[in-house]
């Protein structure tokens, strides 16, 4: 199975052979273009938070008027709002948080805020004359944890996802439900690996490419 979180599901439709990387490459700049021109001078509104317990993504965001953006584990949020209440909630929840802090984005993505852009990028898309195909290789949203059949799906998934809300947890917990055992991360960081070992603890074996790296720069056999 292949998935991706939020600018990664552009790398995981390539992977599954339903986008190339040109093609790849070229939504995604059609989609950052638009949004930059919209929301280039909102900064520090999109906030990721960890915590040492489980967080209510739900019932927070409503609770201090922000949007959730991202739940990527039952540790992990990501929300979206203005920058003083931001540092109020985090301020609130200090004694369980382990990080916080700006995401370094100003466009917020999966915000219901991106509809216009969403829109614009259809646009593009259908004077691109850009067409998904049908995933060689099981492809799976992160929007709603569901398998895309067709390419109808991919294009959906790809022109909606900036729009709306990652559910990575579902994703995850669905996989692993399904009898998938192992979890490999193919980027930069952990960040998801350690996500998936909170969604379903001690039910994965989680590998990342920066595992991998680390082992090597210390001199041990990867």
């Amino acid at each position: 199975a292949v998935c991706g979180h939020s600018l990664g599901f552009y790398a995981a439709a390539v992977a599954a052979g339903a986008l190339d990387a040109d093609a790849s490459f070229a939504w995604i700049g059609a989609v950052f273009e638009r949004a930059w021109a919209r929301f280039e001078h909102d900064r520090d509104c999109v906030y990721v938070l960890t915590a040492r317990d489980t967080l209510d993504g739900p019932a927070l965001a409503a609770a201090w008027g922000l949007e959730l953006l991202a739940v990527n584990g039952p540790c992990q949020i990501v929300v979206y709002g203005a920058p003083a209440v931001l540092e109020a909630l985090c301020a609130a929840l200090a004694g369980r948080l382990v990080r916080h802090g700006p995401l370094g984005s100003c466009c917020p993505f999966h915000s219901v805020r991106m509809a216009p852009v969403c829109v614009e990028v259809a646009h593009w898309l259908a004077a691109s004359g850009l067409q998904p195909r049908a995933p060689q290789r099981p492809l799976w949203s992160h929007l709603d944890a569901t398998r895309l059949m067709d390419a109808e799906a991919v294009r959906a998934t790809l022109i909606t996802q900036p729009q709306l809300r990652v559910r990575w947890d579902a994703l995850i917990g669905r996989l692993a439900a399904d009898g998938h055992d192992t979890f490999v991360e193919l980027g930069p960081n952990r960040i998801l690996a350690q996500a998936a070992r909170w969604i379903v603890p001690g039910s994965l074996t989680v590998l990342s490419t920066d595992s991998a790296r680390r082992i090597r720069r210390a001199g041990s056999p990867a």
